[in-house]
């Protein structure tokens, strides 16, 4: 049986570079107890008359396109609440279709940090001196990575348009290549976003 953890090693050990690390949203879900993307839209789906289950069965599956489409009704249901107006006219506000909804998802993120702090010492091995790596690679929208590492200096690149238009370095550096809730906008959420990455997906 092959022992993954040596072999890994092996690998490490011939490169030039220090590895670079991709974390996905099991990343998020065991640190911040986040939910996958499908309760993720469930959450805010859940908001509408006919719930969620609808735009993914009609979709499919696709939560991509159940998410482009659960973007009008949830605009309408946005827009009937007290405070959006006053919402909508803050100065960095999207003006999309799928803004509110974009827009609730952040402030949800947001409003996320470790609810487990048992696993801290993981997270204190990640960050730690003796763990070395060059950068890491994201498609999570959440705050973890810059929150654990805000003391390394890590320079954060949300999307491809900031990358394309910046210096990097690629050591030291977070990758957002899926947005982030710092920036609703930049969040690939619907099908429409998906698409445009995968067009413009070449760098």
């Amino acid at each position: 049986m092959i022992d993954v953890t040596q072999e890994l090693k092996k690998i490490l050990a011939q490169s030039p570079t220090a590895p670079f690390l991709f974390l996905g949203s099991g990343f998020s879900r065991r640190y911040l107890g986040l939910e996958d993307w499908k309760n993720l839209l469930g959450r805010f789906g859940s908001k509408l008359p006919s719930g969620f289950i609808r735009y993914v069965s009609e979709s499919n599956g696709d939560l991509a396109l159940a998410a482009e489409r659960m973007a009008q009704p949830y605009s309408d249901y946005w827009w009937s609440l007290p405070n959006s107006q006053e919402t909508a006219n803050q100065p960095d506000w999207h003006t999309n279709i799928s803004s509110p909804l974009r827009y609730d998802i952040c402030e949800y993120l947001n409003s996320c940090d470790m609810k487990n702090k048992k696993l801290q010492n993981e997270l204190d091995i990640l960050t730690s001196k003796k763990t070395i790596i060059d950068g890491i690679i994201t498609t999570n929208w959440d705050l973890l990575l810059e929150n654990i590492f805000e003391h390394e200096n890590y320079k954060v690149y949300i999307g491809q348009g900031n990358l394309l238009f910046s210096n990097p370095q690629k050591i030291a550096e977070i990758y957002k290549i899926h947005g982030c809730c710092s920036d609703p906008k930049s969040l690939i959420l619907t099908k429409t976003d998906y698409e445009d990455f995968h067009k413009k997906n070449q760098y």
